[in-house]
């Protein structure tokens, strides 16, 4: 995503955000095997990605949301990677309230 709007740094991820000319969100995610090595915690990752942008759609304007982990992504338990994201995406929500 070249010259994103807004960003929002986790020790996990980084999520870049961009208005569109949509009327509605949408949810992008780059995952690599390198960042991640097991295809079971990516998968994981991606569900819950997906599940905390479904949680807070309501919540968001019109923008492209693109989330990348970092290299490498220390492993979390689940319910703490669930907390991580859904915090980020709080985040990401204030952010754009804000202008």
């Amino acid at each position: 995503m070249q010259d994103p709007h807004y960003k929002v740094h986790t020790p996990q991820l980084i999520i870049l955000a961009r208005r569109n000319q949509y009327t509605h969100a949408r949810l992008g995610f780059i995952i690599s095997s390198k960042s991640v090595r097991h295809a079971t915690l990516r998968n994981r990752i991606k569900r819950q990605l997906r599940s905390s942008f479904r949680d807070h759609y309501d919540m968001l304007p019109h923008i492209d949301i693109v989330a990348i982990t970092r290299r490498p992504a220390p492993v979390l338990p689940r319910d703490a990677q669930h907390k991580a994201i859904t915090a980020a995406m709080t985040l990401l929500i204030h952010k754009t309230r804000g202008t």
